[in-house]
Protein backbone atom coordinates (compact mmCIF):
# COMPACT_ATOMS: atom_id res chain seq x y z
CA UNK A 1 0.00 0.00 0.00
CA UNK A 2 2.78 2.38 0.91
CA UNK A 3 4.55 1.68 -2.37
CA UNK A 4 1.30 2.37 -4.26
CA UNK A 5 0.86 5.76 -2.54
CA UNK A 6 4.46 6.76 -3.31
CA UNK A 7 3.99 5.74 -6.96
CA UNK A 8 0.93 8.00 -7.31
CA UNK A 9 2.72 10.88 -5.57
CA UNK A 10 5.64 10.55 -7.97
CA UNK A 11 3.37 10.45 -11.01
CA UNK A 12 1.41 13.48 -9.79
CA UNK A 13 4.65 15.43 -9.27
CA UNK A 14 5.87 14.54 -12.74
CA UNK A 15 2.61 15.74 -14.31
CA UNK A 16 2.81 19.03 -12.41
CA UNK A 17 6.38 19.63 -13.54
CA UNK A 18 5.59 18.71 -17.15
CA UNK A 19 2.49 20.88 -17.16
CA UNK A 20 4.43 23.83 -15.72
CA UNK A 21 7.16 23.40 -18.32
CA UNK A 22 4.60 23.25 -21.14
CA UNK A 23 2.86 26.38 -19.90
CA UNK A 24 6.19 28.18 -19.75
CA UNK A 25 7.18 27.04 -23.25
CA UNK A 26 3.87 27.96 -24.89
CA UNK A 27 2.25 31.34 -24.02
CA UNK A 28 -1.51 31.51 -23.66
CA UNK A 29 -2.72 32.29 -27.20
CA UNK A 30 -6.21 33.43 -26.20
CA UNK A 31 -4.93 35.78 -23.50
CA UNK A 32 -2.41 37.60 -25.70
CA UNK A 33 -4.70 37.62 -28.75
CA UNK A 34 -7.67 39.13 -26.91
CA UNK A 35 -5.50 41.66 -25.07
CA UNK A 36 -3.79 42.62 -28.34
CA UNK A 37 -7.16 43.26 -30.01
CA UNK A 38 -8.30 45.31 -27.00
CA UNK A 39 -5.19 47.49 -27.10
CA UNK A 40 -5.56 47.92 -30.85
CA UNK A 41 -9.09 49.27 -30.28
CA UNK A 42 -7.67 51.63 -27.63
CA UNK A 43 -5.09 52.89 -30.16
CA UNK A 44 -2.23 51.56 -28.03
CA UNK A 45 -0.52 50.34 -31.17
CA UNK A 46 2.93 49.59 -29.77
CA UNK A 47 1.48 47.49 -26.91
CA UNK A 48 -0.97 45.79 -29.28
CA UNK A 49 1.92 44.76 -31.53
CA UNK A 50 3.81 43.22 -28.60
CA UNK A 51 0.82 41.09 -27.54
CA UNK A 52 -0.21 40.06 -31.05
CA UNK A 53 3.34 39.07 -31.96
CA UNK A 54 3.46 36.76 -28.95
CA UNK A 55 0.09 35.29 -29.93
CA UNK A 56 1.25 34.81 -33.56
CA UNK A 57 4.35 33.00 -32.30
CA UNK A 58 2.36 30.23 -30.64
CA UNK A 59 1.54 26.97 -32.40
CA UNK A 60 -2.12 27.95 -32.76
CA UNK A 61 -1.34 31.56 -33.67
CA UNK A 62 1.05 30.64 -36.49
CA UNK A 63 -1.94 29.29 -38.47
CA UNK A 64 -4.52 31.80 -37.22
CA UNK A 65 -5.72 34.32 -39.83
CA UNK A 66 -7.23 36.88 -37.46
CA UNK A 67 -4.11 37.35 -35.32
CA UNK A 68 -2.02 38.14 -38.41
CA UNK A 69 -4.73 40.41 -39.82
CA UNK A 70 -4.97 42.46 -36.60
CA UNK A 71 -1.17 42.53 -36.30
CA UNK A 72 -0.98 43.98 -39.83
CA UNK A 73 -3.55 46.61 -38.83
CA UNK A 74 -1.52 47.53 -35.75
CA UNK A 75 1.62 47.93 -37.86
CA UNK A 76 -0.30 50.11 -40.32
CA UNK A 77 -1.57 52.46 -37.64
CA UNK A 78 1.78 52.64 -35.76
CA UNK A 79 2.78 53.23 -38.66
CA UNK A 80 5.29 50.66 -39.95
CA UNK A 81 4.31 49.97 -43.56
CA UNK A 82 7.28 47.69 -44.22
CA UNK A 83 6.20 45.23 -41.53
CA UNK A 84 2.50 45.77 -42.21
CA UNK A 85 2.93 44.51 -45.78
CA UNK A 86 5.09 41.58 -44.65
CA UNK A 87 2.31 40.56 -42.22
CA UNK A 88 -0.37 41.03 -44.90
CA UNK A 89 1.48 38.50 -47.05
CA UNK A 90 1.39 35.95 -44.21
CA UNK A 91 -2.31 36.63 -43.57
CA UNK A 92 -3.10 36.20 -47.28
CA UNK A 93 -1.84 32.60 -47.16
CA UNK A 94 -4.07 31.89 -44.13
CA UNK A 95 -7.31 33.42 -45.47
CA UNK A 96 -9.98 30.73 -45.86
CA UNK A 97 -13.10 32.60 -47.04
CA UNK A 98 -14.24 35.67 -48.99
CA UNK A 99 -14.93 37.67 -45.85
CA UNK A 100 -11.33 37.33 -44.70
CA UNK A 101 -10.01 38.13 -48.18
CA UNK A 102 -12.19 41.23 -48.42
CA UNK A 103 -10.93 42.46 -45.02
CA UNK A 104 -7.36 42.08 -46.27
CA UNK A 105 -8.18 43.86 -49.54
CA UNK A 106 -9.59 46.82 -47.60
CA UNK A 107 -6.34 47.08 -45.62
CA UNK A 108 -4.26 46.81 -48.80
CA UNK A 109 -6.29 49.62 -50.41
CA UNK A 110 -5.62 51.86 -47.39
CA UNK A 111 -1.91 51.20 -47.69
CA UNK A 112 -1.82 51.71 -51.47
CA UNK A 113 -3.63 55.05 -51.18
CA UNK A 114 -0.53 56.55 -49.55
CA UNK A 115 2.37 54.18 -50.19
CA UNK A 116 4.20 52.49 -53.05
CA UNK A 117 7.08 50.05 -53.46
CA UNK A 118 10.68 50.50 -54.58
CA UNK A 119 12.98 47.64 -55.56
CA UNK A 120 16.77 47.91 -55.95
CA UNK A 121 18.56 45.30 -58.07
CA UNK A 122 22.31 44.93 -57.39
CA UNK A 123 24.47 44.53 -60.49
CA UNK A 124 27.50 44.35 -58.21
CA UNK A 125 28.66 41.92 -55.52
CA UNK A 126 26.41 42.59 -52.48
CA UNK A 127 29.06 41.24 -50.10
CA UNK A 128 31.61 43.72 -51.43
CA UNK A 129 29.17 46.61 -51.00
CA UNK A 130 27.99 45.58 -47.55
CA UNK A 131 25.23 47.80 -46.19
CA UNK A 132 24.42 50.53 -48.69
CA UNK A 133 24.31 53.97 -47.06
CA UNK A 134 21.34 55.22 -49.05
CA UNK A 135 19.60 58.57 -48.52
CA UNK A 136 15.99 59.32 -49.53
CA UNK A 137 15.15 63.04 -49.55
CA UNK A 138 11.55 64.07 -50.39
CA UNK A 139 11.43 66.91 -52.91
CA UNK A 140 8.50 68.46 -51.04
CA UNK A 141 7.31 68.04 -47.42
CA UNK A 142 4.59 65.48 -46.71
CA UNK A 143 1.27 67.15 -45.93
CA UNK A 144 -0.25 63.88 -44.69
CA UNK A 145 0.59 63.13 -41.03
CA UNK A 146 0.52 59.35 -41.52
CA UNK A 147 3.04 59.53 -44.39
CA UNK A 148 5.21 61.99 -42.47
CA UNK A 149 5.28 59.81 -39.35
CA UNK A 150 6.13 56.64 -41.28
CA UNK A 151 8.96 58.32 -43.22
CA UNK A 152 10.50 59.45 -39.91
CA UNK A 153 10.35 55.88 -38.54
CA UNK A 154 11.73 54.46 -41.80
CA UNK A 155 14.64 56.92 -41.91
CA UNK A 156 15.61 56.37 -38.26
CA UNK A 157 15.54 52.59 -38.71
CA UNK A 158 17.73 52.84 -41.82
CA UNK A 159 20.28 54.91 -39.89
CA UNK A 160 20.17 52.58 -36.87
CA UNK A 161 20.78 49.54 -39.09
CA UNK A 162 23.76 51.27 -40.73
CA UNK A 163 22.33 51.13 -44.25
CA UNK A 164 20.28 48.99 -46.60
CA UNK A 165 20.96 45.27 -47.05
CA UNK A 166 20.96 44.38 -50.77
CA UNK A 167 18.43 41.54 -50.83
CA UNK A 168 16.16 42.70 -53.69
CA UNK A 169 13.16 42.96 -51.34
CA UNK A 170 10.50 45.63 -51.84
CA UNK A 171 10.95 48.84 -49.86
CA UNK A 172 7.77 50.77 -49.08
CA UNK A 173 7.83 54.57 -49.16
CA UNK A 174 5.20 57.34 -49.13
CA UNK A 175 4.11 58.23 -52.66
CA UNK A 176 5.94 61.25 -54.04
CA UNK A 177 9.16 62.45 -55.66
CA UNK A 178 12.57 61.92 -54.04
CA UNK A 179 16.22 62.72 -54.48
CA UNK A 180 18.04 59.43 -53.95
CA UNK A 181 21.78 59.44 -53.23
CA UNK A 182 24.54 57.36 -51.67
CA UNK A 183 26.71 58.71 -48.86
CA UNK A 184 30.46 59.13 -49.26
CA UNK A 185 32.66 57.22 -49.60
CA UNK A 186 30.40 54.62 -51.24
CA UNK A 187 29.14 57.09 -53.85
CA UNK A 188 32.71 57.44 -55.17
CA UNK A 189 32.36 53.87 -56.46
CA UNK A 190 28.63 53.14 -56.85
CA UNK A 191 25.59 54.80 -58.35
CA UNK A 192 21.91 54.20 -59.14
CA UNK A 193 21.16 53.43 -62.74
CA UNK A 194 18.15 53.40 -65.06
CA UNK A 195 18.83 52.30 -68.64
CA UNK A 196 22.58 52.42 -67.83
CA UNK A 197 22.37 56.12 -66.94
CA UNK A 198 23.20 57.43 -63.46
CA UNK A 199 20.04 58.83 -61.87
CA UNK A 200 19.39 60.80 -58.70
CA UNK A 201 15.61 61.04 -58.89
CA UNK A 202 12.99 58.52 -57.78
CA UNK A 203 9.19 58.66 -58.08
CA UNK A 204 7.03 56.39 -55.92
CA UNK A 205 3.64 55.67 -57.52
CA UNK A 206 1.21 52.75 -57.82
CA UNK A 207 3.63 50.62 -59.85
CA UNK A 208 6.81 49.34 -58.22
CA UNK A 209 9.75 51.67 -58.97
CA UNK A 210 12.94 49.89 -60.02
CA UNK A 211 16.58 50.98 -60.09
CA UNK A 212 19.88 49.13 -60.41
CA UNK A 213 23.02 49.61 -58.33
CA UNK A 214 26.05 49.64 -60.59
CA UNK A 215 29.79 50.14 -60.15
CA UNK A 216 29.97 53.69 -61.45
CA UNK A 217 30.70 56.82 -59.38
CA UNK A 218 27.69 58.99 -58.59
CA UNK A 219 29.64 61.74 -56.82
CA UNK A 220 33.08 63.35 -56.94
CA UNK A 221 35.58 64.91 -54.60
CA UNK A 222 34.93 68.56 -53.77
CA UNK A 223 36.71 71.50 -52.18
CA UNK A 224 40.05 70.76 -53.83
CA UNK A 225 40.25 67.14 -52.57
CA UNK A 226 41.72 64.38 -54.72
CA UNK A 227 40.51 60.82 -55.22
CA UNK A 228 42.69 58.14 -53.65
CA UNK A 229 42.38 54.36 -54.09
CA UNK A 230 43.66 51.60 -51.80
CA UNK A 231 42.67 48.12 -53.00
CA UNK A 232 38.83 48.15 -52.93
CA UNK A 233 38.69 51.37 -50.90
CA UNK A 234 38.25 54.80 -52.46
CA UNK A 235 38.19 58.10 -50.60
CA UNK A 236 38.72 61.86 -50.95
CA UNK A 237 41.59 63.69 -49.25
CA UNK A 238 43.57 66.89 -49.55
CA UNK A 239 46.97 66.83 -51.24
CA UNK A 240 50.15 66.74 -49.18
CA UNK A 241 50.91 70.17 -47.78
CA UNK A 242 47.26 71.11 -47.45
CA UNK A 243 44.50 70.27 -44.99
CA UNK A 244 40.71 70.12 -44.86
CA UNK A 245 38.91 73.12 -43.35
CA UNK A 246 35.64 71.61 -42.05
CA UNK A 247 33.99 75.01 -41.51
CA UNK A 248 34.58 76.14 -45.09
CA UNK A 249 34.41 72.62 -46.59
CA UNK A 250 37.58 72.97 -48.68
CA UNK A 251 41.28 72.22 -48.70
CA UNK A 252 43.63 74.99 -47.61
CA UNK A 253 47.37 75.41 -47.68
CA UNK A 254 49.06 74.73 -44.33
CA UNK A 255 50.02 77.71 -42.22
CA UNK A 256 52.92 78.48 -39.92
CA UNK A 257 52.29 77.78 -36.23
CA UNK A 258 53.75 81.15 -35.08
CA UNK A 259 53.01 83.70 -37.81
CA UNK A 260 55.17 86.84 -37.99
CA UNK A 261 54.40 90.20 -39.64
CA UNK A 262 54.07 89.46 -43.36
CA UNK A 263 55.13 91.37 -46.46
CA UNK A 264 53.00 90.55 -49.52
CA UNK A 265 55.03 89.71 -52.62
CA UNK A 266 52.18 88.60 -54.83
CA UNK A 267 51.06 85.18 -56.17
CA UNK A 268 50.08 84.12 -52.64
CA UNK A 269 53.64 84.25 -51.25
CA UNK A 270 54.50 86.21 -48.13
CA UNK A 271 57.92 86.97 -46.70
CA UNK A 272 58.75 87.30 -43.01
CA UNK A 273 62.22 88.58 -42.24
CA UNK A 274 63.49 87.52 -45.67
CA UNK A 275 62.30 83.88 -45.21
CA UNK A 276 59.62 82.40 -47.46
CA UNK A 277 56.74 80.99 -45.34
CA UNK A 278 53.56 79.00 -45.82
CA UNK A 279 50.32 81.00 -45.77
CA UNK A 280 46.64 80.14 -45.54
CA UNK A 281 45.19 80.39 -49.04
CA UNK A 282 41.62 79.38 -49.87
CA UNK A 283 41.90 77.39 -53.07
CA UNK A 284 39.74 75.53 -55.51
CA UNK A 285 40.80 72.44 -57.45
CA UNK A 286 42.68 74.44 -60.07
CA UNK A 287 44.48 76.61 -57.50
CA UNK A 288 45.51 73.58 -55.48
CA UNK A 289 47.13 71.97 -58.50
CA UNK A 290 49.54 74.91 -58.84
CA UNK A 291 49.98 75.84 -55.18
CA UNK A 292 52.74 74.47 -52.96
CA UNK A 293 53.04 74.79 -49.21
CA UNK A 294 56.51 75.84 -48.05
CA UNK A 295 57.76 75.73 -44.49
CA UNK A 296 59.62 78.51 -42.76
CA UNK A 297 63.21 77.59 -42.13
CA UNK A 298 62.85 74.91 -39.49
CA UNK A 299 59.38 76.19 -38.50
CA UNK A 300 56.45 73.83 -37.89
CA UNK A 301 53.48 73.63 -40.24
CA UNK A 302 50.08 73.57 -38.52
CA UNK A 303 47.36 71.47 -40.12
CA UNK A 304 43.69 71.32 -39.30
Amino acid sequence: MTRYVFWWMGWFGFCCLWGGHAAHAEPDFVRFYERGKLRLGQRMYFDAIKDLRIAAGTEKGSQHFAVHYHLARAYYWLPDIQRAMQTVEKATKLAKNNRQREALNDLKRKIKDYYGAFRLAAEVDPEEVGKLKIVFKPKSPFSNAHKRRYFEIFTKRLQRQGGLVLNNKAIFLPKGDYEITIQQNQCLKYGFSSNKQIVRDLTIEDDTAKLALIEKPSCQCTGGQKLFKEKNRVYCACKAGSAWNAQLARCEIARAANPLPWIFLGAGILVAGGVVAGVVIAVNSRDLENAQAVSTGGGKIKLW
